[in-house]
């Protein structure tokens, strides 16, 4: 079953992948049981933090906290690139996008009260 599994995550990752015009792909590691995956140049890696569906993977909430950290990751990583960018809204921005990031799962899960964040058990 698990196989089943990641490997349909796999297929929807390429997938995805391929809608948003990247060529990405999987693969076993010869004589292991390690799987690789295409390691991903800086302009691949903007189209994919700007594009990457994460509802092909996650349920919606999980996928929109994702999106979300994705998207708003981008627009910092643009904004320090920028020479227009103002400091202090940077500051601001950056101060946010961790708080959203830092900010641990609430209540219990499958729960109608439950809010998604990370799971403190992993960190």
């Amino acid at each position: 079953m698990k196989n089943q599994f990641n490997e349909l995550t796999r297929t929807k990752i390429i997938a995805e992948m391929n809608r948003i015009k990247i060529s990405f792909g999987f693969w076993q590691e010869q004589g292991t049981q390690n799987q690789s995956y295409t390691s991903l140049m800086e302009g691949d890696k903007e189209i994919v933090l700007k594009n990457f569906n994460f509802g092909v993977v996650f349920n919606e909430e999980h996928a929109f906290l994702i999106n979300r950290l994705w998207r708003d990751f981008y627009q910092l990583y643009i904004n320090m690139k920028s020479n227009k960018t103002n400091p202090s809204q940077f500051a601001n921005q950056t101060k946010e996008w961790l708080d959203l990031f830092l900010t641990p799962s609430q209540g219990e899960p499958n729960t109608i009260n439950f809010k998604m964040g990370y799971i403190v058990q992993k960190m």
